[in-house]
């Protein structure tokens, strides 16, 4: 039994290195307009070429339904960088959960192999009061197209996570998302997350 209950965690935690830096790493909650958010996320390569990269995120509201994103990481992948828009056309509201969808472009270095990735994301969130604090699950299913070295992949996974705000800390947020990969071309990963809100006065 504990042999199992192994080889079903290290599943979890292989990695393709090269498309490490996957992960959504956010709900369906959007960042109002004037309002920024600012995400610190490492992220721990368990198998291949194993190290770590790390990510800075750069979140801003547009409108009602619609935020931004800009990425920027080094580490095992020597660099990665990205722009994303969130479109939640419908909202976190009573029984009814968010649910949107995410559109990015990435751009990758990595063993001196370039690479660019499309991928659409349709995500699904729902805030919960505990008495430990806020819960934000959420749920995405991340479809991408990645080309590199006259190659194209089609990675697709499966990504659940949680945001969590601690009551005493009224600006942080702790994010922590489960990677599992669908098909051949895609990853499983763990990655996790601080995120800080702030406005523009």
């Amino acid at each position: 039994m504990k042999h199992w209950l192994l080889t079903l965690a290290l599943s979890f935690l292989v990695n393709s290195t090269a498309f490490a830096y996957y992960s959504v790493l956010e709900t369906g909650t959007l960042v109002a307009p004037g309002s920024y958010r600012l995400t610190a996320a490492p992220q721990y390569i368990m198998s291949g070429d194993k190290g770590a990269n790390i990510s800075g995120r750069f979140d801003f509201g547009l409108t009602e339904e619609l935020s931004g994103r800009a990425l920027l990481g080094v580490g095992e992948v020597d660099v990665f960088l990205g722009g994303s828009a969130k479109w939640i056309p419908i909202p976190d509201y009573e029984s009814q959960p968010a649910f949107g969808f995410i559109t990015s472009v990435f751009y990758a270095n990595y063993d001196e192999e370039d690479i660019v990735t499309f991928r659409v994301a349709p995500i699904i969130s729902k805030q919960f009061e505990t008495d430990a604090g806020l819960m934000t699950p959420y749920l995405s299913l991340p479809f991408g197209i990645a080309i590199y070295d006259s190659q194209t992949d089609s990675p697709f996974h499966l990504a659940v996570g949680t945001e969590f705000k601690v009551p005493t800390l009224a600006d942080v947020n702790f994010l922590f998302e489960l990677g599992v990969k669908l098909n051949d071309d895609s990853f499983s990963y763990i990655t996790m997350g601080a995120a800080w809100d702030f406005n523009a006065q």
